[in-house]
């Protein structure tokens, strides 16, 4: 008996040792991928939708303001891309929601690599955008400086207003937890351990933005879709990946412009439009959307509204024969933990393999 219960204590202690030495080598080989170099053809930098204009407040740095006589480039959209040196797949453009910047798409908060370097490693020619108005692209400084000199061509009205998000605004809107600081229990957003600096490092990213906060006109304006309409000119169709109030940019250009637009992802998009009938352009693009976490519980922004009609869309839009679904995370797939930031969550690569395998599967390329 005794000879026996030892044998049934190593054994266990095997199979402990065993899935252990198997869960680190799975990790390693993870880690292996990811730390594998990028064979890029070019990468780089451009700009779109920017306009010349008259600039009598501009900084001029050897003058006092005003400086008559010079310009400014403003409205404009900067777009980083990476060129895969082998291109399988289909443009990507990647595009951030309202206060943040495309650093999302490049990093997360604890330092692994963005979805951005994922779709490349792909073979998909990836493009990031930064709309207008954000301080990334740049904004015009002429109503700033003309409010602040008391110029009565420049009134000092809200439109004029900077801002930015706070850390703790978002926290329980975007789903990392009930309260600043205090995350849920089996939360992938890398906000903890606090100490860690995470929390600052996603903080860091947010963007100075102008306007009153109201995200509409910054986010959807006319120099905004100009801008993505001139990248779309210039690179080709491509896949939307919009994030949030992305979603307002990403389907109104696609209403305008359906044969640019080879896919739509939705990825905790404002709400999706309606898709009433064959005839609405929305109808044959094929469409996927993403949800989270505990959207039930974020405290603001309308969450489970925006996410009742994303599906719709996806039904509507399935229903007249073309590629779409709806994926609900923890409902569908068990996948629990998401946040709003699912491209800054532990689990991204994961969930940007989701987003490939449905490309794959309706033979977008």
């Amino acid at each position: 008996m005794c000879s026996k219960t030892l044998s049934n204590f190593y054994q266990n202690k095997f199979r402990v040792l065993l899935q252990a030495v198997l869960t680190t080598a799975l990790v390693f080989s993870a880690f292996l991928a990811e730390a594998q170099s990028l064979s890029l053809d070019s990468m780089g930098i451009f700009f779109v939708g920017g306009e010349r204009t008259d600039a009598p407040y501009s900084d001029g740095r050897d003058a006092s303001l005003p400086t008559s006589g010079r310009s400014t480039v403003s409205h404009q959209g900067k777009v980083g891309f990476f060129i895969p040196e082998t291109v399988t797949g289909a443009n990507i453009i990647l595009i951030p929601g309202f206060g943040l910047s495309s650093s999302i798409y490049l990093t997360t908060p604890d330092g692994r690599e963005g979805w951005a370097q994922y779709f490349v490693r792909q073979g998909h020619p990836v493009y990031i955008m930064d709309i207008p108005h954000r301080s990334s692209s740049g904004f015009a400084i002429d109503a700033i400086n003309g409010c602040m000199k008391a110029d009565p061509a420049f009134p000092c009205t809200e439109d004029i207003m900077l801002g930015k998000t706070s850390l703790e605004q978002p926290w329980s809107v975007w789903g990392f937890g009930p309260e600043f600081g205090v995350s849920f229990p089996d939360s992938r957003f890398p906000a903890q351990p606090l100490q860690e600096n995470y929390i600052e490092q996603f903080g860091a990213s947010f963007e100075l933005f102008s306007g009153s906060g109201r995200m509409g006109a910054a986010t959807n304006g006319e120099a905004s879709q100009q801008a993505l309409a001139e990248l779309l000119d210039r690179v080709g169709p491509s896949v939307l990946i919009m994030h949030s109030a992305a979603g307002a940019l990403g389907f109104r250009y696609a209403r305008s412009s359906p044969t640019q637009v080879k896919a739509l992802v939705a990825v905790e998009t404002v709400a999706c439009p309606a898709v009433d009938n064959a005839d609405n352009p929305l109808a044959g693009i094929p469409f996927l959307a993403l949800y989270g976490d505990y959207v039930e519980e974020r405290s603001a922004g309308g969450h489970p509204r925006r996410r009742a009609s994303c599906k719709a869309a996806a039904d509507a839009i399935g229903s007249h024969g073309t590629h779409a679904r709806f994926i609900d995370l923890p409902g569908e797939l068990a996948i629990k933990g998401n946040s709003h930031l699912m491209m800054q969550d532990n689990n991204s690569n994961d969930l940007a393999g989701l987003i490939s395998e449905w490309l794959q599967a309706g033979q977008i390329r």
